[in-house]
């Protein structure tokens, strides 16, 4: 009974330390790895802020392991751009990051010292240089 008991033991600490070495191996591979390299970004949703634009909030550069990249810091560093509402950034394997937008979009113009376009919600948007503004109604 206890040569059962010590037999067991062994096996089952046998089977765990072969776990943890297969998983530090895992992590290895995935930290090194040349597959899990960043090569693509796809940026969908956005139609008044450019690409390129969020493209350059967003820390992140090609060649980077696309494991140890920060899906939150992404998406703060794109959300202080007062077009965008909210960006959601995230990982297709093996070496894409998508990154959605929902843009605030201009419904009206609030008349004060100057023209200051107003989204949905009347948060004050700046004036967009590649975004024509017409046709749209002037709150006075």
């Amino acid at each position: 009974m206890l040569v059962k008991k010590i037999t067991k033991s062994i096996v089952i600490l046998t089977i765990a330390a072969g776990l943890f070495l297969l998983g530090n191996k895992l992590v290895e591979w995935m930290n090194h790895s040349t597959t899990l390299r960043l090569s693509d970004v796809d940026v969908e949703g956005n139609r008044l802020v450019t690409t390129d634009e969020i493209l350059k909030l967003a820390p992140v550069r090609k060649g980077q392991n696309i494991t140890g990249i920060d899906l939150l810091d992404i998406q703060k560093a794109i959300e202080v751009h007062p077009y965008i509402e909210t960006a959601l950034v995230s990982r297709r394997f093996p070496s894409t990051l998508r990154i959605d937008i929902v843009e605030r979009v201009p419904v009206a113009f609030l008349n004060g010292t100057h023209l200051f376009a107003v989204d949905e919600t009347g948060f004050l948007l700046p004036r967009l240089k590649s975004v024509a503004l017409h046709g749209l109604p002037i709150i006075t």
